[in-house]
């Protein structure tokens, strides 16, 4: 009998040593749980501070487009600017072409050649 009770002191000392060391590993994996846990919260922190900074830059960019667009129009109604005064500038000389051409004429019709003159003896006013 007294192995008996023996063998079940045994046992049931094995049997605490094993929770003993079950309890340890619940511990040591809480503990690694809750390790991953303040990284998780660590990485979300990080991340959210980043997604700020998308935003901020992408904030900034579309202020850059929109004043890149609006150079862009001011800088084309410069040119249509520039190109209807163009068109003037060509019609002016294509009218002006056209009156030199007529006066042309028109100082042609009086003029005398000058070897006539010479000829006639008539003497320069």
């Amino acid at each position: 009998m007294m192995s008996e009770v023996t063998g079940q002191i045994e046992q049931i000392s094995a049997g605490a040593e094993e929770g003993s060391v079950s309890g340890d590993d619940t511990v040591r994996t809480v503990e690694s749980v809750a390790g991953v846990s303040v990284r998780n919260a660590a990485t979300a922190e990080q991340m959210g501070g980043s997604s700020s900074n998308v935003e901020q830059a992408i904030v900034g960019i579309v202020a850059i487009t929109e004043q890149s667009t609006a150079s862009a129009q001011e800088a084309f109604a410069g040119a249509e600017e520039m190109s209807a005064q163009v068109e003037e500038v060509v019609a002016s000389s294509e009218t002006l072409a056209e009156m030199a051409q007529g006066l042309k004429t028109v100082v042609g019709t009086f003029r005398i050649p000058s070897d006539e003159r010479a000829l006639s003896g008539a003497s320069p006013a």
